[in-house]
């Protein structure tokens, strides 16, 4: 989770919202469980942008395709649909989750909740146009070699998934601080 851009990102949004959110607020618990829905969240979703990229020789290992073809023993296609699902499962949690402590935040702390939202959205989009994903090089890691075409696009909620926590001990806490619809 700390290994992922996330955290320096979070960190910009109270200077650019030019609002302090309490920490009181800040470092409860629902609203660090979001905090950390939203740095997995983008590094589940740049894991998937890049898997293209690494696919084609720029290979690091370091993807969660391959972690899950690993622990699982299962194919790409299938170890990619696990981690889509594991995503769209945190994502439904995070929408849940945000509305909720929302309704009791302050404005300090709804601008900030607003900001993971629009952090997620900026992240896809800007996976999708930046060449770290989108350029290959040469052996000597410098020369541009190739572009590569991004397709992608973005849906207004996660697919059908089920409602229930992961079942990581590190992350299952996050379902906790959200009630039940």
């Amino acid at each position: 989770l700390h290994d992922c851009g996330g955290p320096p990102t979070e960190s910009m949004f109270e200077f650019a919202n030019a609002a302090e959110v309490p920490g009181s607020e800040l470092h409860s618990p629902p609203v660090r469980a979001l905090t950390e829905l939203f740095w997995m969240i983008a590094a589940l979703d740049n894991d998937r942008v890049s898997r293209h990229k690494e696919q084609l020789g720029e290979q690091d290992g370091h993807n969660v395709t391959d972690a899950v073809k690993a622990v699982r023993g299962v194919g790409e296609q299938e170890a990619e649909e696990i981690a889509i699902s594991f995503r769209d499962r945190m994502m439904l949690l995070f929408l849940r989750l945000r509305q909720q402590v929302r309704l009791r935040a302050s404005e300090p702390l709804r601008r900030y909740l607003d900001s993971l939202l629009h952090g997620i959205r900026s992240n896809i989009d800007w996976s999708l146009r930046t060449p770290r994903y989108a350029v290959l090089y040469d052996s000597d890691g410098l020369t541009p070699a190739a572009r590569l075409r991004m397709h992608g696009s973005v849906v207004d909620s996660p697919g059908p998934v089920r409602d229930e926590p992961l079942p990581f001990p590190s992350i299952a806490w996050w379902w906790s601080q959200a009630e039940r619809s």
